[in-house]
Order: structure tokens, then C-alpha cells, then sequence
């Protein structure tokens, strides 16, 4: 059976069912994820996109790195084109992001909580 048969069998057992098959999920481009996690965090996505060093634009980008990363399933390169930035600074970002965590540092670990409702 081809994909294709199989997820029509499902759509007819369902409708037989008098059910609704589960609508697709929207695929968003990553700058929307980073509009969405700047507008969460509070903070302009220019200044995250930007050459700015301050410490909390640095933490949002690691937050946005890992989200990407490890939430989306996106690699390192396509990562770094989003955020204009190498794939070896959106590494750097990962590792930074772990190494925040470890600490515990409690106003990192609340713009986390406000990411993962995303």
C-alpha cells in the first residue's frame, strides 16, 4: 500500500466514522518563528537579526537558536541564514543555551518557559 492509498484509507475509515481527519499543520518560515519568539521576549527582531553584543540580545538569540534547532528539526546552516549569522555561531549559540540552563539562571529559565507555550 503507497502513502498516498493508505492516508485515503484513513480519510474514508474516518469520514465512515463520522470524524474529522486532524487539519495539517502550517509550516512557518523561520523568520516568522523569530518575529514570534522576539514579540514573546519582547525585543525587536532588528536588534536580534542585528551586530548588536548586549547580553540580553545574546540570550534571545540562543533561546531562538535552540527553538529552531532542536524544536524545528532545523540544521545549523539554514539557522544561520535566518539570523545572518555562520553555522558555527548558531553552535556556539547551542552550546551557550546549555550552559545558561545548567546555572539555573532563574530569568533565563522564565524566557524559556515563555517560549515553550509556542
Amino acid at each position: 500500500m503507497t502513502p498516498f492509498e493508505s492516508n485515503r484509507a484513513l480519510n474514508d475509515w474516518l469520514r465512515s466514522r463520522r470524524l474529522k481527519p486532524e487539519p495539517k499543520p502550517r509550516k512557518t518560515s523561520p523568520l516568522q518563528e523569530i518575529e514570534r519568539i522576539c514579540r514573546i521576549l519582547d525585543v525587536s527582531p532588528r536588534e536580534v537579526l542585528g551586530t548588536s553584543r548586549a547580553a540580553h540580545i545574546s540570550t534571545v538569540r540562543f533561546i531562538i537558536s535552540h527553538h529552531l534547532c532542536e524544536n524545528r528539526g532545523l540544521s545549523l546552516s539554514v539557522v544561520g541564514r535566518a539570523m545572518n549569522r555562520n553555522h558555527s555561531t548558531i553552535n556556539y549559540h547551542l552550546k551557550q543555551y546549555d550552559n545558561l540552563k545548567s546555572t539555573k539562571n532563574r530569568e533565563f529559565l522564565e524566557m524559556i518557559d515563555k517560549v515553550k507555550t509556542i
